[in-house]
C-alpha cells in the first residue's frame, strides 16, 4: 500500500497543493490535491493493487482539464517556505 503521508515526509523535493475538485461525477468541489513536484516509482505490486482497488467502480475516472480561475496554488518546498503561484495556467 501507498501511504501518502510518509511518502511526503520522506521527499527531499517540493510539492504542490491547491483545493480543487473530484474528477468524477459529481465534481464535488473542496477537495485538497497533493503533486509531488518529483515523481516517485512504485513496485509492480502496488500498481496491480491500486487497479483492484479502483476497477470496478471508476471505468472512467477523468474530465477534460479545467481553468485554473482563481484558485491558488502553493508550492512547498524542502526549506518549509511556502510559495503561492499566481499564474492563470491549466493544470
Amino acid at each position: 500500500m501507498i501511504n501518502p503521508n510518509k511518502t511526503i515526509e520522506k521527499c527531499c523535493h517540493g510539492y504542490y497543493r491547491y483545493m480543487g475538485s473530484l474528477t468524477t461525477p459529481p465534481c464535488t468541489e473542496g477537495v485538497i490535491w497533493t503533486v509531488m513536484e518529483q515523481i516517485r516509482p512504485i513496485s509492480a505490486k502496488q500498481v496491480k493493487m491500486l487497479k483492484r482497488a479502483v476497477e470496478t467502480e471508476f471505468k472512467k475516472n477523468a474530465r477534460p482539464i479545467q481553468a485554473i480561475h482563481d484558485r491558488q496554488i502553493k508550492l512547498y518546498q524542502p526549506n518549509n517556505l511556502i510559495h503561492p503561484i499566481n499564474q492563470n495556467h491549466y493544470y
